[in-house]
């Protein structure tokens, strides 16, 4: 029988996932097995759980950041997975694809008051690459959500880097309306990169809301570690070791951390402290 195109698509991600790490075989990556958390659901009506929505980035899909979903459900979170395709035929790469992913986004927020353990009082946004245009976007457009964290997103532009994709990011800003200084929200941003100019649009409006921004470094970090990408490929081929492994931790770490204290009510100030402890320390920030 012919392949779809989800085994076409699925293929064409592995091999780019093994030349880009060199794996010796990217099939390996197919028995890549994921785990299972289980654990008893609470009776109905008795609890409910934040919610953090995720937006994957471009041509991505829910199983990039596989693991730290994991570990986002063990400390007490329902994570909703977006799995955008954009528009057909789905290559996910142009301003009307983005927006399709925001709808996708909205239109999972609206679902979730089915669902009797989600807490719709306490919904989180968090994207990795090209869904932070998309978070971002979203969050413009309904002001319930609680909080963003985006990792390396696209939504902090610097001019000059890509000629092409200026002119794709120029189309995506004028698709539909924007406006950032709508977001009155906290917002953190962990980055693999330099700090952006302020020719990005979102950092300068974004600087006149009362909400706490945040804007954090990962030293060494690659745009790869911000994903589950780096960990499965490391796993599948043990001879690549486990460089990036302490990046991942730190992002992970911070990534509960940011939402405990802004979708859980935990300690006020906790994640700033955080921040502050690991610039002070040197070592990752």
């Amino acid at each position: 029988l012919p392949q779809d195109s989800c085994h076409l698509e699925s293929k064409y991600l592995a091999d780019a996932i093994g030349q880009e790490f060199k794996l010796d075989s990217a099939g390996r990556i197919f028995y890549y097995n994921t785990s299972i958390y289980d654990a008893p659901l609470p009776v109905k009506g008795e609890r409910k759980f934040p919610v953090i929505i995720y937006a994957a980035g471009m041509n991505g899909s829910s199983w990039e950041n596989v693991i730290l979903f994991h570990e986002l459900v063990q400390r007490g979170y329902i994570v909703a997975a977006i799995s955008s395709v954009g528009l057909y035929p789905g290559y996910m790469s142009a301003a009307e694809d983005l927006d399709e992913q925001v709808k996708d986004i909205l239109f999972t927020n609206g679902q979730l008051g089915r669902i009797p353990i989600a807490d719709t009082s306490r919904i989180g946004l968090l994207s990795w690459s090209l869904g932070g245009n998309a978070i971002s976007k979203a969050a413009m457009q309904d002001y319930h959500f609680k909080c963003l964290l985006s990792f390396d997103g696209t939504e902090i532009h610097r001019y000059g880097n890509d000629t092409a994709w200026d002119r794709e990011y120029n189309g995506i800003m004028r698709n539909s309306s924007v406006f950032p200084g709508k977001i009155k929200v906290p917002y953190g941003y962990l980055s693999s990169e330099h700090p952006p100019k302020v020719d990005s649009i979102y950092d300068i409006q974004q600087r006149s809301s009362a909400a706490p921004k945040y804007f954090l470094k990962i030293k060494d970090a690659r745009h790869e570690d911000f994903s589950s990408i780096i960990a499965i490929a490391e796993h599948v081929q043990p001879s690549l070791g486990h460089a990036h492994t302490a990046q991942q931790e730190v992002i992970d770490d911070l990534t509960g951390n940011f939402f405990d204290e802004y979708l859980k009510g935990g300690i006020s100030g906790g994640f700033a402290k955080q921040l502050d402890s690991l610039v002070a320390s040197g070592g990752y920030c």
